[in-house]
């Protein structure tokens, strides 16, 4: 005899299995994302400091900037690193390439200082752990 009622409930089961299943894989996929991004903002300012190495082995000191300054290509740091072509190419946050230079916050951008040119402090944002890294020569 054909029972609506559990054909209903094997149904239910089984929306509610599919929903579990899609939602680890929907949890996974963000958690890679998240670490992928991660990779390239390590991987970027390893290249910074690769260009800033370069350019105090050339000029004797690292390029002097007072005030916090976001890396984003079109600041006076990466021009400097691209001009001398110690960069290939600009480097910016992956989820906020375009920052107002009004705001260099690691949370957006890489965040370069030196104010005496004999060192530099470079700060980035991690999204996996949530926290703002500090990087020196």
């Amino acid at each position: 005899m054909y029972n609506t009622r559990q054909h209903v409930l094997e149904l239910l089961g089984i929306v509610a299995v599919v929903t579990i299943i899609g939602t680890g894989v929907a949890g996974g996929a963000r958690s890679l994302a998240l670490r992928t991004r991660d990779a390239q903002r390590a991987g970027d300012v390893a290249r910074i400091q690769q260009a800033l190495a370069l350019i105090a082995a050339e000029t004797g000191s690292y390029p002097m900037a007072e005030a916090l300054t976001c890396i984003a290509g079109d600041d006076a740091i990466s021009r400097t690193l691209l001009d001398r072509g110690h960069l290939k190419a600009s480097v910016a946050d992956p989820t906020a390439p375009h920052v107002p230079m009004a705001d260099p916050s690691p949370r957006h951008c890489y965040t370069y200082q030196s104010r005496d040119g004999s060192s530099y402090t470079l700060w980035y944002f991690t999204e996996a752990d949530g926290a703002t890294k500090t990087v020196d020569p």
